[in-house]
């Protein structure tokens, strides 16, 4: 990133009414951007206030799609923004001068309804993006075997049905435009807003980060520059003018406070929440290691995803759930006056243990990598197969005990059974 794509964006934001503290700036990273202290910083700082006015919002995009001529009816908030960020690319590229948008005094050509331009020359180039959606094929083959290589394959799925039905939106509007969207620049401004987005919940008077059904993703300028920490004390204040006594405050906002001191040149971190590194790799590119928050997701019974299935963590957190849900499973087949107190655990345990020993044998090799794989991606699916053979190790281990549990039983009541380690 360029000085002059930093001090453009900058003039935008504070022209936008946005405000930066004079103390912070942005750097260029292998990732990207970075958020830097330029001076010794207190805790308890606000850094960025961002105004709801230069947020992206779906209401925005479709607004501004619509004054190109879209239909934009059965379009989702997802796809409504990651549409409205392409055409800002689109636009550029065709130097499209479209009767039904009112135009920039400038040679872009680009409408004033698209005005995220420079906010959009912030975010990273394709190269630097390192979700498993921009892996290589070879990187990709690396994840075979894992829960997250199938829903990689998933989301591209997902992602391609949903540029189809934009580009037909775009292409029924103008035919001009519809050439240069094309489905890798779709795929950005989705991993853009993948990694980026805020539930709308946070701009509300009492903002959570929590979403519930009725909230969508939205774009916070400025304040999504900032990389992630885990366990980072971070406050989101949204304010509005009849809030406030003084006249400082001209529109509502989203602020950024954080509360621990920085020194300077120390990098400043946001705080995206306890998320596993399958969801880091898939929707941020990057990992964490031993990151404590990892999970499995694992499934019982049932045809095509159809049978149940738990989120398990480390250290089998949650993993009495499957146990208990195997055990009613056994324990609804049997007849209750023909089976040994012992029998339902045996055959619980028994069958997880025939699972879980698949499943780790399944996994792929987290140490030795096939040759055309970044060295930072081998990093990540590192990172990732250690926390997945973490979490079914200590599951095995509890089923194992479950079993040994049963075995004494059975032996107090007379029955010798026991089973070899290849069991």
């Amino acid at each position: 990133m360029s000085d002059e794509i930093s001090s453009r964006f900058k003039a935008w934001f504070h022209n936008g009414g946005g405000r930066i503290h004079q103390h912070i700036d942005f750097k260029p990273v292998d990732s990207g951007l970075a958020v830097v202290s330029l001076k010794p910083l207190p805790k308890d700082l606000n850094i960025i206030t961002c105004p709801l006015s230069l947020v992206v919002t779906p209401e925005l995009s479709r607004d501004a799609l619509s004054s190109l001529g879209l239909n934009c009816a059965g379009l989702t908030e997802k796809q409504l923004i990651c549409t409205y960020l392409s055409m800002h690319w689109v636009l550029d590229e065709t130097s499209h001068g479209s009767s039904k948008a009112s135009k920039e005094n400038s040679s872009s050509g680009i409408p004033l309804h698209f005005r995220h331009g420079p906010y959009l020359s912030m975010m990273p180039d394709q190269s630097r993006l390192r979700t498993s959606l921009h892996f290589n094929p070879q990187e990709l083959d690396a994840l075979k075997g894992s829960n997250l290589y199938a829903a990689t394959l998933d989301r591209l799925s997902d992602m391609q049905a949903d540029w189809t039905a934009c580009h037909a939106a775009v292409m029924a509007a103008d035919a001009s435009l519809a050439g240069n969207f094309t489905f890798d620049s779709y795929l950005m401004v989705s991993t853009y807003l993948a990694s980026r987005a805020f539930p709308s919940s946070i701009l509300s008077p009492n903002p959570t980060l929590v979403a519930s059904p009725s909230s969508y993703p939205v774009l916070l300028p400025g304040i999504d520059t900032l990389n992630h920490a885990r366990g980072q004390p971070v406050t989101w204040l949204v304010s509005y003018p009849d809030q406030i006594a003084t006249a400082s405050v001209r529109d509502p906002s989203v602020s950024l406070v954080l509360h621990a001191s920085t020194q300077t040149g120390e990098e400043l971190f946001n705080n995206y929440g306890p998320k596993p590194n399958s969801e880091f790799i898939l929707a941020y590119g990057f990992t964490l290691p031993g990151n404590p928050d990892d999970t499995i997701v694992l499934r019982i019974g049932g045809q095509g995803g159809t049978g149940k299935k738990w989120e398990v963590g480390r250290f089998a957190q949650g993993f009495d759930a499957v146990w208990e849900g195997v055990y009613t499973i056994f324990s609804s087949q049997a007849n209750d006056e023909d089976v040994e107190p012992f029998a339902n655990d045996l055959d619980s345990a028994n069958m997880l243990i025939d699972m879980l020993g698949t499943l780790l044998e399944r996994l792929p090799d987290g140490n030795n990598f096939a040759t055309g794989i970044r060295p930072d991606v081998q990093t990540m699916i590192s990172h990732y197969i250690e926390g997945q053979q973490s979490i079914l190790k200590a599951a095995l281990q509890y089923c194992e005990k479950k079993r040994e549990d049963a075995l004494k039983v059975a032996n107090e009541l007379g029955f010798d059974l026991s089973f070899d380690d290849d069991d």
